[in-house]
């Protein structure tokens, strides 16, 4: 099957999952300095210094869907930081341009949320979370941006781990990585990838969410509830 057809397969599928995201919970609207507002799901009130998970859309997504997502999995231990990215041309959804702006979006999220919640967060290492195009830029990120504790990639870029981005990962303090999969295709991929994590000691995982297809929520959500605790144990923080 041709690359083309796969990148189309993909888009359509993503548009079939955003057609209809769970129900809203408690989001904030974060005024991003040269960027979208980013949305933001904040810590339960009595954790100090508490870790950011920075959650990345898929290409035909929305931020608001992501954090709403990542409240149910992450309930109150960590602020979520979704990043807007850039609204496409052909319908009222978001992308990101390349993994260079994500980066400095990312960037200047974090710095819009360190003045926001002062002494209540802290962002460094973060926790990334990518879904679809949002994990094939969040590999990237792995070896440019802030120091990453913990990443969870989200049905895509569990074919990136070469052994270079291995090596990076754990020298920038990288403890665990979860692989979310709700096709054939990611669990075959992740669990070759998940030994070579384990035996370089990183916690790594599945969290096998088929038949789910490729989204984030439904059967795959499920998934995430249940894996992430056990990843959430490499990162002392979210105890």
């Amino acid at each position: 099957m041709s690359r083309c057809r796969w990148l189309l397969i993909a888009l359509c599928t993503t548009a079939r999952a955003a057609a209809d995201p769970p129900p809203p919970t408690g989001l904030v609207e974060l005024p991003v300095r040269g960027f979208g507002a980013a949305v933001v799901v904040e810590a339960t009130p009595e954790r100090r210094d508490a870790p950011v998970l920075i959650a990345a859309h898929g290409n035909f997504d929305h931020p608001e869907w992501q954090c709403r997502v990542w409240a149910r999995v992450v309930a109150g231990r960590a602020f979520v930081l979704c990043p807007r990215g850039i609204p496409r041309r052909d319908a009222p959804r978001f992308t990101y341009g390349n993994s260079v702006a994500l980066t400095r979006e990312i960037e200047a999220g974090l710095l819009a949320l360190e003045a926001r919640y002062a002494g209540r967060v802290t962002t460094s290492p973060v926790i990334y979370a990518g879904f679809s195009l949002g994990a094939i830029l969040g590999a990237d990120y792995l070896r440019r941006g802030r120091p990453v504790s913990l990443a969870i990639l989200l049905e895509d870029a569990e074919d990136r781990w070469s052994p270079t981005l291995l090596r990076t990962f754990v020298a920038r303090g990288g403890r665990g990585v979860l692989f979310g999969c709700g096709t054939p295709g990611c669990v075959h991929i992740a669990r070759r990838i998940t030994a070579r994590l384990r035996s370089s000691g990183v916690a790594a995982g599945i969290a096998d969410g088929r038949p789910a297809g490729h989204t984030y929520w439904g059967p795959m959500l499920t998934a995430l509830r249940n894996a992430f605790p056990r990843l959430a144990d490499a990162d002392p923080r979210l105890r």
